[in-house]
């Protein structure tokens, strides 16, 4: 089990901030029966030994949110330690939560919550299958409305510890997803299986496959994890990229070629497939359909982005 790295996730979020809607996300809330009175001083966490003000670093973003994780797959080389104010750490137990911040019911981890989908369309590297249930308790101050998550695995132990500001104006994505209609054309005799990583569905991928889409009208993302959860390489451009040219729908392509080249600048020496090394996978993101406005910087999606997940063999 690995603990994420607190800077890194606080990166993450934060980056988030800039795609914000004020749309609702229907968001399931914790039924408290005898919870404890947050004040601001419960949201001063320690972080390695130093004190992090959770207020004070969401103060100019309209919404924001930052958490630490355990994680299955991954393992990190330089774990950090958070503890909350009232002594709650990844590992503590759901009984030992209620003991520090009062009794409140669980509740079930739910896919159409806006920080689940935040983590799922942002955040690859982590496993949210082991989220079974939270803990959440809530802070007010003026119009801003703050959130403590204790997520829960089936152990009944702290997995992910999360702090959040405004969540129900968190960006809202739809049910359905966009569908560029990406297939797999394995050499011959050869298959693309899948494996379960980190809760995601991998595509294990046979030397020599190409690929086929049907519709490239988004933008797409390419990024390279190592086995610590960390980006080794990402694509700089919004296109996936062949020799000079984007890559088009309707076209086959061969999958090293198109990732070398996406994935690969000036800086760089080309992926040698021969020697990839460790690595945990590949994440191929293609964004979803929709208006965005740069004036008040919200985003409309009428369909979710889609991630695609994968390893060469």
């Amino acid at each position: 089990m690995m603990k994420m790295k607190w800077k890194q996730q606080i990166a993450i979020i934060l980056a988030l901030t800039v795609f914000v809607t004020l749309m609702p996300v229907g968001n399931v809330q914790a039924k408290s029966k005898s919870p404890a009175k947050l004040g601001a001083k419960d949201f001063i966490c320690t972080v390695d030994g130093k004190k992090a003000d959770i207020i004070k670093a969401a103060k100019k973003e309209k919404t924001w949110g930052t958490f630490v994780c355990e994680d299955t797959a991954i393992k990190s080389k330089n774990d950090s330690s958070i503890k909350t104010k009232r002594n709650v750490k990844l590992g503590s137990t759901a009984s030992y939560v209620k003991k520090q911040y009062g009794n409140t019911s669980k509740v079930k981890v739910n896919e159409k919550d806006g920080f689940y989908k935040t983590i799922k369309y942002n955040s690859f590297q982590i496993d949210v299958s082991i989220w079974k249930t939270y803990l959440e308790y809530n802070y007010k101050k003026g119009s801003d409305k703050y959130k403590i998550r204790f997520y829960l695995d089936q152990k009944n132990k702290v997995t992910a510890l999360v702090y959040l500001k405004n969540l129900d104006q968190f960006q809202q994505y739809p049910s359905k997803e966009i569908n560029p209609g990406l297939t797999f054309q394995a050499p011959k005799g050869k298959k693309v299986t899948t494996k379960t990583i980190n809760g995601k569905k991998v595509y294990m991928v046979p030397r020599g496959t190409k690929i086929k889409f049907k519709k490239l009208n988004t933008a797409a993302r390419l990024i390279m994890y190592d086995v610590d959860g960390d980006i080794k390489r990402e694509g700089e451009g919004d296109y996936l990229q062949t020799g000079a040219a984007a890559v088009r729908a309707g076209k086959s392509y061969d999958f090293e070629t198109v990732v070398n080249e996406t994935i690969t600048n000036d800086n760089e020496k080309k992926l040698n497939f021969d020697k990839l090394g460790k690595y945990l996978y590949f994440t191929l993101r293609f964004d979803g359909e929709g208006s965005y406005n740069p004036k008040t910087q919200q985003h409309k999606y009428k369909t979710a982005p889609t991630v695609y997940y994968f390893r060469f063999k």
